[in-house]
């Protein structure tokens, strides 16, 4: 009981505890919140095959967050929105290990041609895109702020913020004035961990 904290806080989490099957969480100004209520990330080693100072980038779909590391030091921490589809199917995040395959400052994205879509959708200049599977991919989505839950139709989503920082330190760099690139054997993609 207490007062209400405001959606998006940042805590500091301190201990954990599970009471009749229900996992507590602990924070720094002692109060107690149910794990179910908050998005905590997942801190994990880096895949073995990685250089010691790689960039890349962790996404667990069970918290709905996204975790960009160097090497296995963590850099940057956000809420993501992944694919509300039942795994195995087009509207579910893939997982598994990518590396980013191209980067585009904007692109188009529509489901028009998808005959058995239950429900249509054409949006203009998506901003800040990293593909990573075929046409799945990171990227800044301005039309919800319901990061935290899944919601996308496979891509993950990030705020258009967030997105952008990430798209400015993943590989491969995009030089100025360009508006997209393919990584080279001399700037590889970042790597991209779902799970």
């Amino acid at each position: 009981p207490g007062s209400a904290v405001p959606r998006l806080s940042v805590l500091r989490v301190i201990g954990t505890e599970f009471v009749h099957g229900v996992q507590w969480v602990q924070a720094a100004d002692q109060r107690w919140f149910r794990a179910s209520h908050l998005r905590i990330p997942v801190i994990t080693e880096p895949p073995p095959e990685l250089l010691s100072s790689e960039r890349w980038l962790h996404v667990n779909t069970q918290s709905q967050t996204l975790v960009a590391y160097r090497g296995s030091r963590p850099v940057f921490a956000t809420l993501v929105s992944t694919g509300k589809g039942d795994e195995e199917t087009p509207s579910a995040t893939p997982k598994g290990q990518f590396r980013i395959w191209v980067k585009l400052r904007t692109t188009d994205m529509t489901n028009l041609e998808d005959e058995y879509a239950n429900r249509y959708y054409a949006i203009e200049e998506v901003p800040w895109v990293m593909f990573f599977q075929q046409g799945y991919g990171l990227h800044g989505a301005f039309w919800h702020d319901s990061f935290g839950t899944r919601r996308s139709h496979g891509c993950i989503n990030l705020s258009p913020k967030d997105a952008h920082f990430l798209f400015e330190w993943a590989g491969p760099l995009l030089p100025p004035g360009w508006h997209a690139v393919h990584p080279t054997r001399y700037d590889r993609g970042s790597m991209v961990v779902v799970d």
